[in-house]
């Protein structure tokens, strides 16, 4: 593969990431001024927000808790292309509480279903943090 191509390909994933992100916001600011919330309690702050669990309908595909050990939940993430990738080093992710394999952040791309995910997980959504 050469390098134009990983360019064009992580370009392209971006930009697929960036309008869900941007979707989503729309989506859930319109749905939020309707009152609609979904079916999920509204929280007070992300700290008191569920965590996501592998498998769960989520906005973005793959999801696992444990980058290192992803199991079946994220059969992607064993490519070799992908090792060093962790929602703590993803664009989308903040840290929210916890520390090593118990911290837990924010993910913008999670942001309407107000879950956390783990800081050593991973998601096909992936994108480097600048």
């Amino acid at each position: 593969m050469s390098s134009d191509s990983s360019t064009s390909n992580n370009r392209r994933q971006f930009l697929k990431s960036t309008a869900l992100v941007g979707g989503g916001f729309l989506v859930s600011g319109v749905a939020g001024r309707l009152g609609y919330q979904g079916g999920v309690a509204q929280a007070s702050s992300p700290a008191d927000w569920a965590e996501l669990k592998e498998g769960e309908n989520a906005p973005f595909a793959q999801y696992c808790k444990d980058a290192h050990n992803p199991g079946t939940a994220c059969p992607d993430r064993a490519k070799e292309e992908r090792k060093g990738q962790y929602c703590t080093n993803c664009m989308f992710y903040n840290k929210v509480k916890g520390e090593g394999k118990e911290e837990l952040g924010t993910c913008a791309l999670a942001m309407g279903i107000q879950r956390l995910v783990r800081g050593p997980g991973w998601c096909l959504s992936w994108v480097k943090k600048a």
